[in-house]
């Protein structure tokens, strides 16, 4: 049994083998199906709503919270956490993998693109929102914050601008005149 595991395993990894092909053919199309299809979707709503209403599941996930975050915090205080080292080495492998598998690339690229474009609709009101809430900020206010931010700094900008001004107007009044 065991070696027939490892067989199909390494079917997997092969890039051009039937057996890769025919999974990310099936992951692709319950992926569309679990996206239009309005009984998974009921499903999937009903399961949710289960978990969020139920008090065993949500003690549970609290208590898996803490868990998960105890055993973080107490590795990344680690002299030499294992997750950061986990962590590395697989940026490493997703890269070394990405180099290798140009159809993967694509496939990510085809992902990113589509999740830009289901974006760009809320472009608009995203610009909507900042422009409101900039209109909302008290000028006065937001200046003495920005000059305490900013500090000497912005003095420093101040007397470039002024200087860099001063001489752009110099050379166009000089052009002007010289062309004249």
């Amino acid at each position: 049994m065991l070696g027939a595991v490892r067989e199909v395993l390494s079917d997997l990894r092969e890039p051009g083998s039937a057996a890769r092909h025919n999974l990310l053919r099936s992951i692709e199309g319950l992926a569309a199906e679990l996206g239009t299809s309005p009984r998974y979707r009921a499903r999937l709503e009903e399961a949710k709503l289960r978990l969020i209403t139920d008090e065993e599941a949500r003690a549970w996930l609290g208590s898996a919270w803490k868990d998960i975050e105890h055993a973080l915090l107490a590795d990344l205080a680690a002299p030499e956490p294992t997750i950061r080292q986990a962590v590395a080495a697989a940026i490493r492998s997703l890269g070394q993998k990405l180099v290798a598998d140009a159809a993967m690339c694509e496939r990510i690229d085809l992902t990113i693109e589509l999740a830009i474009t289901e974006a760009i609709p809320w472009r608009g009101k995203l610009a909507q929102f900042i422009s409101d809430v900039v209109r909302q900020w008290d000028t006065r206010s937001f200046t003495e914050r920005l000059e305490l931010a900013i500090g000497r700094d912005l003095q420093y900008i101040r007397v470039t601008g002024t200087l860099v001004g001063g001489l752009v107007g110099c050379l166009l009044y000089l052009l002007s005149a010289a062309l004249e």
